[in-house]
């Protein structure tokens, strides 16, 4: 017979001030359902005894519902002997999950949608139409194994996973639903055609771009053109002849976002200049096209045939080389090495590619962060500062006010400094405020903690002009607000930084 180990509770009871208090740390493997790494609060009571008493309680109630979190991310023994019929589970199908999710992330491009619901619709193939919470690690395994089988790459199925298993976490993290997503950790064996995509070299490029003028049709212009641009193709076929300026001293190409064709990201708009092959393809297509695109074959007005264009490109390209080693977008990479080369500046080189400056990104990611941490850390420091005195049955003196004053006023800067760098990332990294219903819950929880100590701000400076303390309401009001403001807003920016 095996005995229940208990834990001893006292190991967790502290005793400050002569007030007994229960500290204890969360176990790493239940951390992300609590918002703090540790437990700390008052037992209310200066008797040993009661608080021992006490603490053997709440170790008890946590052990039973830690216990219980773990279990619900074990996958159930034997589901697969269960009857599907004996099963409750009210979580949403996985199609209608799919739908959610587009709803949610409030996407309007046709490919993304259409890639999102196809990726779901091979799920529902192989393993049914269910419950997103009733799949199984195995049969996310068959999944993969059934993609393989249909002669899909290692970065294909890769892709399908990532999207599946985006589609799921959005829709549990969304409407609250418990349990486990088995798409979030299935093994990837290596396999062959892995490989990167590997850049052209010179003299097959030459050779290309030979075949191209020889040619000399539409398609083998658009070749041209990203030849020596290193534009990705659906920016290239999407352009439209007033993209085009070549009448001017350095002919250049005008990538912008059209309604027929958005841009990656802001960083891809950008001015191109037209050289060698690529000057030849723009005048070849301008002077050929009798409509307002520069490539008619591959734009209607509504939509750019982009993903026609590259298997029929790729194809090509494949009998031209008679290696299936380069693709169409093979000529970025080509551009970013040819670049190198001459010794051109990484941040020209990411500028002609239409890449995001990454080094911007990276220091006002560094100073958004610091800017946190800074705010919620000197809010704790004025906390505690007025704690021990109140506590103490004494009021803050003069130089102690002003202490307080100088941490609040630099909690104020550190939260104006989050926003400007909040506003900033925003627009360097996506344009726009349309990211999905979690930034629109960040929002108001950066505001709230804005206002707050904005308030606490002129709240103790009135009261060091009339040389009295802080008013003890204010203080105790004003650090659950802020905490719950910052909970809200940290809480917000993990499921914006993790929803795909």
């Amino acid at each position: 017979m095996h005995k229940v180990m208990y834990t001893n509770a006292s190991q967790y009871v502290s005793n400050w001030g002569g007030i007994f208090y229960y500290v204890r740390r969360v176990p790493h493997d239940v951390r992300q359902y609590h918002a703090s790494s540790r437990i700390s609060f008052s037992l209310r009571t200066k008797s040993q005894r009661c608080a021992l008493r006490t603490a053997g309680s709440v170790t008890q109630r946590l052990e039973d519902y830690w216990l219980g979190l773990r279990l619900q991310q074990m996958d159930i023994p034997a589901i697969h002997l269960v009857k599907a019929g004996d099963l409750e589970d009210d979580s949403p199908l996985l199609l209608d999950a799919v739908e959610m999710y587009l709803n949610t992330k409030g996407k309007t491009d046709k490919t993304f949608i259409r890639t999102a619901r196809r990726n779901a619709a091979y799920v529902t193939k192989v393993l049914g139409n269910r419950p997103i919470t009733s799949y199984a690690t195995s049969e996310a395994a068959k999944f993969r194994d059934w993609c393989f089988e249909q002669g899909m790459s290692l970065n294909t199925v890769k892709r399908v996973f990532t999207a599946v298993r985006s589609i799921i976490n959005l829709t549990m993290r969304e409407h609250g639903i418990k349990g486990t997503n088995a798409f979030s950790s299935t093994f990837m064996p290596d396999r062959p055609d892995a490989s990167p995509r590997q850049p052209i070299p010179d003299e097959i490029l030459r050779t290309i771009q030979r075949h191209c003028k020889s040619t000399d049709d539409e398609a083998r212009w658009l070749v041209a053109l990203i030849s020596d641009t290193g534009m990705r193709l659906a920016e290239a076929a999407g352009l439209a002849k007033d993209d085009i300026h070549l009448n001017e001293d350095i002919p250049f190409v005008n990538i912008r976002p059209h309604p027929w064709r958005r841009l990656k990201t802001i960083g891809s708009q950008r001015k191109a200049p037209l050289v060698g092959s690529s000057l030849w393809a723009a005048k070849q297509a301008y002077k050929a096209s009798n409509s307002v695109f520069l490539f008619p074959r591959y734009c209607d007005g509504l939509r750019c045939k982009s993903n026609s264009a590259s298997a029929a490109l790729n194809k090509w390209l494949k009998q031209v080389v008679g290696s299936e080693k380069y693709v169409i977008h093979s000529f970025r990479h080509s551009m970013r090495d040819r670049l190198r080369a001459v010794n051109c500046p990484s941040d020209m080189i990411d500028q002609i590619g239409g890449r995001r400056h990454m080094t911007i990104v990276v220091i006002m990611k560094f100073f958004h962060y610091i800017s946190l941490f800074l705010a919620g850390g000197l809010g704790v420091a004025n906390l505690m500062l007025f704690k021990n005195h109140q506590k103490a049955g004494i009021p803050p003196a003069l130089p102690v006010q002003k202490t307080m004053m100088a941490l609040a006023r630099l909690g104020l800067v550190a939260i104006l400094a989050l926003w400007i760098t909040g506003f900033l990332l925003i627009h360097q990294l996506y344009g726009s405020f349309t990211l999905g219903i979690a930034f629109h819950f960040k929002m108001p929880g950066a505001a709230i903690l804005l206002g707050t100590v904005a308030f606490l701000n002129i709240h103790l400076t009135i009261r060091a002009r009339q040389n009295t303390p802080p008013h003890p309401t204010v203080m105790k009001l004003v650090p659950p607000i802020t905490r719950g403001a910052l909970v809200l807003a940290l809480v917000s920016v993990a499921v914006l930084t993790t929803s795909a």
